[in-house]
């Protein structure tokens, strides 16, 4: 399964700076983490169909391979 640049992002801060799970950091850290998450799937959502436009794809298509190549709930 490939890594996002965000999730190798989220372990590159996690290595440098360890924080507690329960601390406000890790909380907040936590809370930009999965905005940015969702933003780049929106982007890499707009590119697959943008790459695809000569193709018929419906939004299960890009679902489909998002779940395929990067796994799970994203």
């Amino acid at each position: 399964m490939k890594q996002t640049a965000v999730e190798w992002l989220e372990e590159q801060i996690k290595d440098i700076f360890y924080v507690a799970e329960a601390s406000e950091m890790a909380k907040k850290f936590k809370s930009v983490y999965e905005q940015a998450k969702k933003m780049e799937k929106e982007d890499m959502e707009s590119a697959y169909f943008c790459g695809s436009c000569d193709r018929m794809n419906d939004e299960g298509s890009f679902e489909q391979h998002y779940k395929e190549t990067y796994g799970g709930n994203k």
